[in-house]
């Protein structure tokens, strides 16, 4: 949902989307594309790999928000540590930040991820094993408004739409 929900937010307000699954290929010299499963902690998903690639995400948004872009920034943002540099970053820039989480139920996200990997046409890496220990280890993000994206597709986009003004 997180994905769908960025792109057509971004489309909507004319924002750029940032993608960390795209970027991660990019700084891994890999062609742009479809991924491939991978593990929890382990080669690209290292928590140093993960790290450089948040902050690979905070430059490249901090220097298009500089230059007056609005940036929508597509991440798992699991890490309270990661969200904190973001609204640093944010500040630096002197850009605002609208912080949202998607939620769907467990199933459901089971259910899209097969979907996605069965397509082979997403550039996530994601399993379904991946997104069910991430969210056991996602920390408490009480500044972000909670977005459920097991509503129609419109009435999400338009949830976070009517959030972001």
């Amino acid at each position: 949902g997180k994905s769908t929900l960025a792109a057509r937010l971004g489309a909507l307000a004319d924002w750029t989307v940032l993608r960390s699954d795209e970027l991660r290929r990019e700084l891994d010299g890999l062609p742009a594309g479809v991924g491939a499963p991978a593990g929890v902690d382990a080669g690209r998903y290292r928590p140093e790999a993960v790290d450089r690639v948040y902050t690979a995400l905070l430059e490249r948004a901090g220097r298009l928000a500089r230059l007056g872009h609005s940036v929508i920034l597509d991440a798992g943002w699991v890490d309270a540590r990661h969200r904190e540099r973001a609204r640093t970053a944010a500040a630096a820039a002197g850009a605002e930040t609208i912080e949202l989480c998607c939620d769907a139920p467990a199933a459901l996200v089971r259910r899209r991820i097969g979907a996605r990997l069965a397509a082979g046409t997403d550039p996530s890496e994601a399993t379904v094993e991946v997104a069910e220990a991430l969210r056991a280890r996602f920390e408490p993000w009480p500044e972000a408004l909670l977005v459920d994206t097991d509503a129609p597709l419109d009435t999400v986009v338009r949830t976070a739409a009517d959030h972001a003004r």
